[in-house]
């Protein structure tokens, strides 16, 4: 029994003895070593991928901006409303005839200048017999020289004038012949504008196929006019005759706003 007693007296002494021990984890990272000896950085995670964002879709008028020469329009068709207060309505066709270089060609229809009269009566001789307005047709030219861009495009331009508007009227009476019967005469009084000058002008390109043509010109104007006058013949009839034709010359200004349509070349 002694010898029992001593051996758990020497078990207690040395469970005594030895620390109480703590289980604990130890983490362990793994490292790579580069050739340089510096550790190699961790590959960050690769970023979503953005949206694919559509192509911009530039207008016609952008692009002809950036390509200022690849304009597939190289002529067309003009309308001139700012005419029709004089009794004018022009109808014309421009050609581009080279980079800077463009001719207009046009019909002058003319019947009646409305402004004029406003100012001036059409037959101030005439206080009985009235005339008649009759249809003329004139005609008129420009040649434009384009300083930054061609015809067509938004751009200043300097060109030359040229212009011919016939206004005509027509006044008919009886009149007793020597024979005592009465004969239908008729006369045609008229004033003939010939007109030749300069021009200052605008391009604006109001669309793909659309034009805004602004010009300011001015020049010399040739007037070659013939006026009725009326009398009392010998049977105290009221007759008309035409007075000689006159010519005068005077300076005039002149403005513009013709509305284009494009034709496209031909391919």
């Amino acid at each position: 029994m002694k010898g029992l007693r001593n051996v758990g007296l020497i078990v207690l002494v040395l469970a005594g003895a030895l620390p109480t021990a703590n289980a604990q984890v130890i983490q362990m990272q793994k490292r790579t070593i580069s050739p340089t000896g510096r550790t190699a950085p961790s590959p960050s995670p690769a970023p979503q991928a953005e949206s694919q964002k559509e192509p911009t879709r530039l207008t016609y008028l952008e692009r002809l901006a950036k390509s200022p020469m690849r304009d597939r329009y190289t002529s067309g068709l003009k309308l001139n409303p700012s005419a029709w207060a004089v009794g004018a309505y022009p109808i014309s066709y421009e050609y581009r005839a080279g980079k800077h270089v463009s001719w207009e060609l046009g019909a002058v229809p003319v019947y009646r200048n409305f402004w004029r009269e406003s100012i001036w009566p059409a037959h101030s001789g005439l206080s009985i017999l009235q005339g008649e307005y009759a249809w003329g047709l004139g005609a008129f030219a420009q040649g434009k020289y384009f300083f930054s861009k061609p015809a067509f495009q938004n751009g200043w331009y300097l060109g030359g004038h040229g212009q011919y508007r016939p206004y005509s009227a027509t006044v008919s009476f009886l009149e007793t012949n020597s024979g005592g019967g009465t004969v239908l005469q008729t006369i045609r009084p008229f004033r003939r504008y010939y007109d030749a000058g300069l021009l200052v002008g605008y391009h604006v390109r109001a669309a793909e196929r659309w034009l805004v043509d602004f010009s300011f010109g001015a020049g010399v104007r040739r007037l070659q006019l013939a006026e009725a006058g009326e009398f009392i013949n010998a049977n105290s009839e009221t007759v008309a005759e035409l007075a000689p034709t006159a010519w005068s010359a005077m300076p005039y200004v002149q403005t513009s706003v013709r509305i284009g349509w494009l034709l496209p070349k031909k391919r």
